[in-house]
Order: C-alpha cells, then sequence, then structure tokens
C-alpha cells in the first residue's frame, strides 16, 4: 500500500494540478483504499428472540431463540424449540417457560410455530391418528399410559430413540430414551400432531 500511495503522490505531483484538486484526489485515494482493506462480512441473519434462561423465569412471554432455519421441517422446529427448553422447571399446569407438564410443552413447541393442539394429554392423544414407533419422525409425539388405564403422559420424538419431556414436580425438561424399559413398556401411541 505504501508503495501505491507513493506513486501515486509522484503522479499528482507532476501534473500541473491546483493544491485542492490534488488534496481532493488524495483524500479520494485513501478512502477508497480504506474501504478495500474493511471487512465486508455482514452478520448473519436469524430469527429470534428471547429464549428461555434458567436465571430469569419470572416471565411467561419468552418465546424461544429460533436455532433451526425455517427450510427444515415443521418436526426439526418443533425439537429444536423443545431442545431449547431443556432444563425449564416442572410446573403442574405450565405451558411456559417458568415451568412445564408434559402436555405444556407439546402445546407451547407448536404455539410457536403457530399450529394449533389441545393443551391437555387426554385430548392431544385424541387429535390425530396413531402411527407406529418405527415411522416416528422428529416432532412427533408419543403418549404413555403412566397411571391406569388412560393416556397421562407425553413426549416429543428428537429421533435415536429419544424423546423430549417434562417428566414430574421436582424435575426438570429433560431427555429420555425410548428404549428404557420403563418407557417402552408404558408407551401405547405415537402420532403427528402438526
Amino acid at each position: 500500500m505504501y508503495v501505491t500511495l507513493n506513486a501515486m503522490k509522484m503522479f499528482i505531483a507532476k501534473q500541473h494540478y491546483s493544491k485542492k484538486v490534488k488534496l481532493c484526489f488524495f483524500i479520494g485515494l485513501v478512502l477508497i483504499l480504506a474501504g478495500c482493506a474493511s471487512s465486508s462480512h455482514t452478520p448473519s441473519q436469524t430469527t429470534s428472540t428471547d429464549h428461555h434462561s434458567k436465571g430469569n423465569t419470572n416471565n411467561d412471554n419468552k418465546t424461544f431463540k429460533r436455532s433451526t432455519p425455517l427450510k427444515y421441517s415443521k418436526g426439526h422446529q418443533i425439537v429444536s424449540i423443545a431442545e431449547s427448553l431443556v432444563g425449564s422447571p416442572y410446573r403442574y399446569g405450565g405451558a411456559s417457560p417458568r415451568g412445564f407438564d408434559c402436555s405444556g410443552l407439546v402445546y407451547y413447541t407448536h404455539q410457536q410455530l403457530d399450529i394449533t393442539v389441545p393443551r391437555t394429554t387426554r385430548q392431544q392423544a385424541q387429535y390425530r391418528p396413531s402411527k407406529q414407533l418405527n415411522s416416528a419422525q422428529p416432532g412427533d409425539i408419543l403418549f404413555f399410559r403412566i397411571y391406569g388405564n388412560n393416556v397421562s403422559h407425553v413426549g416429543i420424538y428428537t429421533g435415536n430413540d429419544r424423546f423430549i419431556h417434562a417428566p414430574k414436580s421436582g424435575k426438570q425438561v429433560s431427555y429420555a430414551n425410548i428404549n428404557e424399559p420403563y418407557w417402552r413398556e408404558r408407551l401405547v401411541k405415537v402420532a403427528t400432531l402438526h
């Protein structure tokens, strides 16, 4: 760059221009060279809002941070939202980052994508027809019979035999494995709600 500036100075000095024209030319050249040396990197654009933070759970209006581009399937987007909520506290009747029960987690993740689903586990289980576990896709819903004869628990299938759920009071939203005998024996339905 030093050689270029000296060459330009010598060229300008040989020409018979006024001092003002020479100064303007020199300033313009410096600005052009400075512009070429600056970074043209633009930060990537993402659609995001504040996501759940363990440190601040007093806001029911928080939404997730979308880390999955919108071009991915609805199921993958549901999983991405659910993953952002892992660690959220369990709260009976909860359907917000302040706390979730199992059906509230399903309700909330779908709501963030403008997908209407019923609020309770029983209603969610009746909402769509069953499918086979071996055809489950990320974002599908797993229904379990924990107490009695009725469906009483629900989780979001993430793929690779794992699901995310809000287990019970005193616990947090977490991953579980469908191949664990406890869950496998209690699984009664797989369905797509989106």
